[in-house]
């Protein structure tokens, strides 16, 4: 029989309709499109009054990286003023949400989307075999070492099932161009539901990680930024969970509210997608600044002691350093990487607490002697 019969090149089996349709609401009483702004802005307050009740209870004291002390005598901002600050920057956080999103998102049925990997997936194995003979690799002996449908694709181009049950040796062709093999379907599914879906979330960690560090670095490198916007957030040395958002307007809106789900898109999330993500990425950020240095905090596994990390950035004497929010990747390319538990820091870190222990028992003998 001739090879040339089953040259992939030419043949290719018919999509399903591709049934493009509105996407129904996930729930009844609100848009799908504006969930990635309002279910993060809950879970923020969720996660930062749980890490309060904690803190107002003493539990997990044993974890907390700052004293009472440089509590109650370091930061310069009430808590009351951060939550004002807080819900008004959510407020426009909303508002931008709300503008930037899509009234209803169409979406193609997943049989179609399926076949569209398991048609890319037969493109790319056509040209496996010439890849292979390239380094010198014989692709028939190798074919029927492996056997089964990417054994048949190396020695003859498609997959046994679509040589089997052909009526006729003419009818072969026919038989191919009709039917996907149970290889590529499994490669398809897969890529469909899940390997593209986590590189889709791994790029949108990319670009806003990259988009967090140069511009936070820049807020820190110019003096009018740092000066007349971005100090207000270091007003807070001594953190705590619900100040994870206590921003200037002119820093919070247009980082948070249009650059940040800029991202996003770039990197083609979902809505639904965009939600998961953006509760994920508020979680984490609250996380860093719940002044609680956890050992089963997961965030660790993204960076490493990611409490302290970016808590070392809140002290006076570490301004310059970790200004990344997710990975400690370009502190670590650009040198502004600083291990807070390496001794230099340590050291700083507890000269810092013996100055706020003599500061507040100075308050307290003041208090004293006024009475």
């Amino acid at each position: 029989m001739n090879e040339t019969l089953f040259d992939p090149l030419l043949l290719q089996p018919r999509l399903p309709p591709e049934a493009i349709y509105e996407k129904p609401p996930l729930f009844s009483f609100i848009g799908d499109q504006h969930l990635p702004y309002v279910v993060p802005a809950i879970v923020y307050w969720a996660v930062s009054c749980s890490f309060h009740l904690i803190d107002a209870q003493g539990w997990l004291a044993s974890y907390k990286v700052h004293t009472p002390a440089e509590f109650l005598t370091r930061n310069r901002v009430t808590r009351s003023e951060v939550i004002m600050t807080v819900l008004t920057q959510q407020f426009f956080m909303a508002v931008c949400g709300y503008l930037m999103s899509d009234p209803v998102e169409t979406v193609c049925s997943h049989e179609y989307g399926v076949a569209v990997w398991a048609k890319r997936v037969r493109i790319a194995l056509q040209y496996t075999p010439y890849l292979l003979s390239i380094v010198g690799i014989d692709k028939h002996r190798l074919g029927l070492r492996l056997g089964g449908d990417f054994g048949a694709w190396l020695a003859r181009g498609y997959p046994n099932e679509c040589l089997i049950n052909a009526p006729n040796p003419s009818d072969v062709c026919l038989h191919a161009v009709q039917n996907f093999s149970e290889t590529e379907l499994a490669i398809a599914s897969a890529l469909y539901w899940i390997i593209f879906p986590v590189f889709q979330f791994l790029a949108a960690l990319v670009f806003a990680d990259t988009m967090y560090y140069f511009q936070h670095r820049a807020f820190h490198s110019i003096p009018w930024l740092y000066r007349n916007i971005h100090s207000q957030h270091h007003r807070v040395y001594v953190n705590f969970a619900y100040g994870a958002y206590y921003n200037h307007a002119l820093e919070g809106v247009p980082i948070d509210g249009i650059l940040f789900p800029l991202c996003l898109k770039l990197a083609g999330l979902t809505t639904l997608q965009s939600t998961v993500f953006n509760v994920i990425w508020t979680v984490k950020v609250v996380s860093d600044h719940t002044g609680y240095a956890l050992p089963w905090d997961p965030s660790n596994l993204l960076c490493k002691d990611s409490q302290w990390y970016h808590d070392l950035h809140h002290q006076h004497w570490g301004l310059k350093y970790n200004f990344s929010q997710w990975t400690p990747f370009w502190d670590w390319c650009l040198g502004t990487l600083w291990d807070a538990k390496h001794p230099d820091a340590q050291e700083k870190y507890a000269k810092t607490k013996e100055l706020a222990e003599k500061e507040f028992a100075q308050k307290v003998l003041k208090a004293h002697e006024a009475d």
